[in-house]
């Protein structure tokens, strides 16, 4: 019961920082502006709608922010507790399949408490929109602790709750999927059948694929096909994409073991002379493997499983709408990590005195734990989060543009003007930039300035909505009306820029006003 506890202890000591947080990011759009976040009556359309974009489909982490609007309002302390509790639950139920795997407090201990305060997992904690993660690892550990006792006692109750302990962590993210994929592992390799008790029965399995086949008639009811229409992009760009890996991959494994780089913008290196330590990083991942595969130890083996099953979906196999690179994307892959590290710590540590180890291993979570602290308070709100990222990397356009965004929305115009600014000195092709830019000139009165800067984000970007219906606005107000038209029938004919904006219909009323069809052929903006 103490070593519980203590888990617990720590997950709240290392994030309790996020619960003064605001609202910040994607959390406006997905939680605070979304009217099903609020409405009971939205449940049914929650369960059955894709997420804020396909081809995701989230339906309990949907949910959830109902039930929290009803307990907490739109609060966003609570919203935050409610995170934090999910994280603790996710290191409690490590802590269980810990006890499980090496039938030992010590490493079990060690690999939960790594959850629980490691600043790596601080993005998915702070952020209210990555509480997704947050589910989805808690019930795929529980799905794992429970198949393995059903596989051990020869149990189909045990194997009914992990399958729907599996069905819940589908639900929460896509990720959830690998879990059955480590199962499954689980029951060929030899290697592994010890954990299980011997030689399995394959019948542990059928609430398993009862729970699969519920989620994908759930998803295809959802989305109008159980990959959301995705699936011809996959192909595009594939071998760029897993090229990409070559530097994602150690940069994960770095932050988790030199966690100084933490960012919310992990931009791909542009030159190639700046990954010089890229080939020594994989001759050292490499050279661990090596080790490890050399005297396996089925605990060790689970825990490789573990991350490179869950990293196949961040791997940019198929195109990952939001980023190529995030720290939410690792929080479940990191889960194998804890565990081959706290199952190699302790083979190095036999034999030596206990009170070294129980020394060296709290200093290293208490240094971790603080780390986290602070790197929650860098979510307290939009400017403090840009803020940070770009004093990790002032080179990142990502960066600096939202910076813009929230000094903007904060009311500093002057501030939003010199970080997009920035942004266009490291990209000066940036539409996003130009069309704040222009926005911000309109505001001023300088409306050749804003045209100038319109037509320059749309020389880039011809299909930007929100530069199309502020150029049109400025034809319209300067007295060229049918040009005006142009442009708002082509903001029409345009895909939002962002959640909720509402662009596409103000460009219908303007058209209304104009006494012009939205309807008609868009025609061709000249930029």
């Amino acid at each position: 019961m103490l070593p519980a506890a203590l888990v617990v202890a720590a997950a709240v000591a290392a994030h309790a920082a996020a619960l003064p947080n605001r609202f910040v990011w994607d959390d406006e759009p997905i939680v605070v502006e979304d009217p099903a976040t609020k409405d009971l009556g939205q449940l049914p359309t929650v369960l059955l709608s894709p997420d804020e974009v396909k081809p995701y489909y989230r339906p309990l982490n949907r949910a959830s922010y109902l039930v929290d609007y009803q307990l907490f309002g739109m609060s966003p302390g609570g919203f935050h507790l409610v995170n934090l509790l999910v994280h603790a639950a996710g290191a409690l139920a490590l802590y269980a399949l810990g006890l499980a795997l090496f039938a030992r407090r010590g490493p079990a201990l060690a690999a939960a408490l790594l959850l629980a305060v490691h600043p790596i997992h601080s993005e998915s904690v702070a952020f209210v929109s990555a509480r997704n993660n947050l589910f989805a690892l808690a019930f795929s550990l529980v799905a794992l602790l429970l198949f393995v006792h059903a596989a051990r006692r020869r149990s189909m109750p045990l194997a009914w709750g992990s399958g729907l302990a599996f069905f819940l962590a589908l639900a929460s993210k896509e990720q959830g999927l690998m879990v059955l994929a480590v199962i499954v592992a689980l029951l060929v390799l030899r290697s592994t059948r010890s954990l299980l008790g011997g030689a399995p029965r394959w019948t542990v399995l059928v609430p398993h694929g009862v729970a699969l086949a519920l989620y994908a008639g759930l998803r295809t009811a959802a989305l109008g096909g159980p990959g959301g229409g995705g699936a011809a992009t996959i192909w595009t760009g594939l071998g760029g994409r897993l090229a990409q890996n070559l530097y994602v991959l150690p940069t994960y494994l770095g932050l988790s073991l030199f966690p100084s780089g933490l960012t919310v913008f992990h931009e791909l290196p542009a030159r190639g002379w700046s990954l010089w330590w890229v080939p020594l990083a994989w001759v050292a991942i490499l050279g661990a493997l090596a080790l490890l595969l050399r005297r396996p130890s089925p605990v060790a083996t689970l825990g490789l499983l573990w991350l490179g099953l869950q990293l196949l979906p961040v791997a940019n196999i198929v195109p990952i709408p939001s980023a190529s690179m995030a720290e939410r994307f690792f929080h479940l892959p990191a889960i194998g990590l804890w565990i081959v590290l706290a199952d190699v710590g302790a083979r190095l540590a036999a034999g030596v005195p206990a009170r070294w180890v129980t020394a060296a291993t709290a200093s290293a979570l208490v240094a971790l734990g603080v780390r986290s602290a602070v790197r929650d308070r860098d979510w307290r709100d939009d400017v403090a989060l840009f803020e940070s990222a770009v004093a990790v990397d002032p080179r990142s356009p990502s960066a600096t543009f939202n910076l813009g965004v929230a000094l903007k929305d904060a009311g500093d115009l002057d501030g939003a003007a010199r970080a997009w600014r920035a942004t266009l000195a490291l990209a000066p092709d940036d539409p996003g930039a130009h069309a704040q830019l222009g926005t911000l000139a309109a505001v001023q009165g300088d409306l050749a300035a804003a045209e100038a800067h319109y037509r320059a984000a749309l020389h880039v970007d011809p299909a930007l909505q929100e530069a199309l219906f502020n150029l049109g606005r400025i034809c319209e107000r300067t007295g060229r009306t049918a040009e005006a038209v142009v442009h708002y029938r082509a903001a029409v004919a345009a895909a939002p820029t962002s959640y909720g904006a509402g662009i596409g219909d103000r460009a219908r009323e303007r058209l209304r006003a104009l006494d012009a069809p939205a309807g008609a052929r868009p025609g061709v903006a000249s930029p």
